[in-house]
């Protein structure tokens, strides 16, 4: 008799409940108050960098487990490149916004994962060498 082990897809979908709650939350807000304001805007890059770059995680662990095999919390860094990209693709959609607020908040989010995942493997030499 096998034993019952969920297929990896419902697993992950398991997995990223937070991110799904997340983006519903997201998705509330932005309605609330309005797609083109300045807060909805930054609460798009910061929550949707924070859902893809979990959700995504899979795809960016290949390169980054290879990169760094001992680290932990590699996430982090999905999460600061996926803010990177979100960031840009909101600045090429929105050349208007350039300069702003929105350019503060996605660079900061990128730069604060990528430096906790930094710190938080500060003593793996993979890491910091």
């Amino acid at each position: 008799m096998k034993s019952f082990r969920l297929d990896t897809s419902k697993q992950e979908l398991l997995e990223s409940w937070p991110a799904i709650l997340l983006a519903t939350c997201v998705c509330g807000i932005s309605l609330y108050f309005g797609w083109f304001n300045v807060v909805g805007r930054i609460l798009f890059i910061v929550l949707g960098a924070s859902y893809f770059g979990f959700v995504l995680r899979g795809f960016f662990a290949s390169r980054i487990e290879a990169q760094y095999p001992n680290a932990r919390h590699r996430w982090l860094v999905s999460v600061g490149l996926t803010s990177a990209a979100l960031g840009v693709f909101v600045r090429m959609l929105m050349p208007k916004l350039q300069g702003g607020p929105v350019d503060y908040v996605w660079l900061s989010l990128s730069f604060f994962t990528i430096f906790a995942f930094v710190l938080l493997n500060r003593r793996d030499p993979d890491v910091l060498h």
